[in-house]
């Protein structure tokens, strides 16, 4: 079984396969670690569709590492 971690790893992986993120290093900046606006957007409308989440064009401003996307998708999920 996946976690919320390797998802969310997977799915910026999938936007785009030359990010540099990995597991060890969740609480790095994704612009830091390669991904452009257009990426993040797209992460972003995939994670909505793959967890069954809205999130709100404010919020998702605040989104940029994977810590804080997990950390999203948690609160939401309970």
């Amino acid at each position: 079984m996946t976690t919320t971690t390797e998802s969310v790893i997977n799915i910026i992986k999938d936007i785009n396969p030359k990010t540099e993120v990995d597991a060890g290093n969740t609480g790095a900046v994704l612009f830091d670690l390669g991904l452009d606006s257009l990426d993040h957007a797209s992460v972003l409308l995939q994670i909505e569709e793959e967890f069954g989440i809205k999130i709100p064009d404010a919020e998702s401003e605040l989104l940029v590492t994977v810590d804080a996307i997990v950390k999203f998708i948690g609160d939401r999920a309970s």
